[in-house]
């Protein structure tokens, strides 16, 4: 045997040993040459095979579309590659790689194509796996009751599912990076975007509330909220967020609020009936102060010559007494007026100030006696004075009905008012009544629960919803000797 007879077959030993499909071609794609393996794979002799019986091995619904990639591979010239099914030699199909690269001569021109196919059936598999498993848990994400989405770590959205989809009537590529931005309502965009992006900047939960526009045209209130997924490393290294639709509790919350309102305006109403003498009283004062100084001014009017001096101080006394009454019936008016809260920076102090001469004649009826401990130079916060005045006047009201109870007990009311380290001033109602049972005291804010006779048990109800929409809190507790203490709490505010 020549050394060149040796070397060609050591050459098809080695082709007919490497571990997957070999073959050749000629430059219009005729096959000339299969390894071993190729034809041990497909059961086919090299007669059945070679030009183009190879084809026959293919699946049939893969033998049209290879031939068309394989003509537009000879046609470029360039090295490609294609998967497709190729038949084993007991029937079953399997999915190859075919990878085929030209041989050139010196001029350029092809001579020759030698490719592979390989085995790739398991990884096909997996990939199917992996796509099954990502149809059923898009399907999940795209029935969940919500809209879901996530982000990358620089806060760009580059997945939004089917449900938002049809809420906003946009297109996933549409919704990608910031094209979301579409569907917020204007007049919440800016906090919103605030929000997100402090979150996307310090890695922070998300959560914020702003309306969508809907693809009909109309908004709804929803509840975003977002969480990162780290690597062991820390690294955000994805957003996953989603939107609740909250319109309806939203709805239900201002309509809670507006019959709150209504029954906490009723109370006020009701109030001043109860606090009719003092009203009367604190009238009268400067209406009679009017009076006499008219009456002055009409007699020094009446010297001759008229004592001008005179006259212009009873009329000054007439316009202080006048600003007096003005004052007086625009708190009564607040006192009754139906309205929305209006919240503006005020100090506690003159709320508390206001509310015991509203209830003066009240305290004097009752012959109660009154002490305040206010506290110095307590910052301004943030309420509804007409709220705050009917949390007060409550509470006094409250406080002379407990010490009335009890006609051989003395009557002292105190009222105090003091700002602690947190940043949050507390104001006390203590009273020396018959004090609180201690199986009520849990009950006491309760709706409907009243230790009155005549009560509708609403009014500590009402007390402690203003307090916790004012941020606040209010509780009560027995004092040491006799009579109880009823105390809220207010945060400090430095700005509306």
């Amino acid at each position: 045997m020549s050394e060149n007879s040796l070397i060609d077959n050591q050459f098809r030993t080695a082709i007919d040993m490497i571990p997957t499909l070999v073959w050749a071609a000629r430059p219009d794609g005729s096959a000339e040459f299969f390894n071993r393996r190729w034809l041990e794979y497909t059961g086919l002799t090299v007669d059945e095979a070679k030009n183009w019986g190879w084809v026959s091995a293919l699946h049939p619904d893969e033998a049209t579309n290879l031939r068309e990639t394989w003509n537009t591979i000879m046609a470029s010239g360039e090295p490609a590659e294609a998967e497709e099914r190729l038949r084993r030699w007991d029937g079953e199909y399997r999915w190859f790689l075919f990878r085929a690269v030209p041989l050139r001569d010196e001029a350029g021109q092809v001579v020759r194509w030698y490719g592979t196919n390989t085995d790739i059936e398991h990884r096909r598999q997996s990939e199917q796996r992996t796509e099954e498993a990502e149809k059923r848990l898009r399907a999940a994400i795209d029935t969940i009751p919500a809209m879901v989405w996530t982000c990358l770590p620089n806060g760009l959205c580059d997945f939004v599912n089917e449900r938002m989809l049809s809420y906003t009537g946009l297109s996933a590529e549409e919704m990608r990076g910031t094209g979301w931005k579409a569907m917020v309502h204007p007049d919440d965009m800016e906090e919103h975007l605030q929000a997100w992006t402090s979150s996307a900047e310090t890695g922070n939960s998300f959560e914020f509330e702003s309306r969508l526009l809907g693809a009909d045209g109309h908004c709804r209130w929803f509840l975003h909220r977002a969480e990162p997924m780290r690597d062991e490393s820390g690294n955000i290294v994805k957003w996953y967020g989603t939107n609740l639709d909250i319109d309806d509790r939203r709805r239900a919350e201002q309509e809670l609020r507006t019959a709150h309102a209504d029954l906490a305006h009723a109370m006020r109403v009701a109030s001043l009936g109860e606090m009719a003498a003092s009203i009367v009283h604190e009238v009268n004062q400067p209406l009679t102060a009017i009076v006499i100084s008219g009456g002055a001014c009409l007699t020094w009017l009446g010297k001759d010559p008229p004592d001008l001096d005179k006259v212009r101080t009873s009329v000054e006394q007439m316009v202080e007494a006048g600003e007096r009454t003005g004052d007086v019936v625009q708190r009564l008016r607040a006192l009754a007026k139906k309205g929305d809260p209006q919240k503006q920076l005020l100090a506690i102090n003159e709320v508390i100030e206001e509310c015991l001469a509203m209830v003066e004649r009240e305290l004097d009826n009752h012959g109660v006696t009154v002490r305040m401990e206010l506290g110095n130079c307590l910052q301004p916060l943030l309420g509804d004075r007409v709220q705050l005045q009917q949390v007060i006047i409550n509470l006094i009201l409250n406080s002379v009905d407990a010490m009335g109870a009890d006609a051989n007990r003395p009557r002292q009311l105190l009222v105090r008012s003091e700002q602690t380290d947190r940043d949050q001033v507390i104001v006390a109602v203590q009273d020396s009544g018959i004090g609180i049972d201690p199986k009520d005291l849990d009950r006491l804010f309760d709706a409907f629960f009243t230790t009155k006779p005549d009560g509708l048990g609403m009014g500590l109800r009402i007390c402690r919803t203003i307090i916790e929409d004012h941020g606040g809190m209010l509780w009560a507790s027995r004092n040491a000797d006799t009579g109880a203490t009823f105390q809220f709490s207010l945060p400090l505010q430095t700005k509306v």
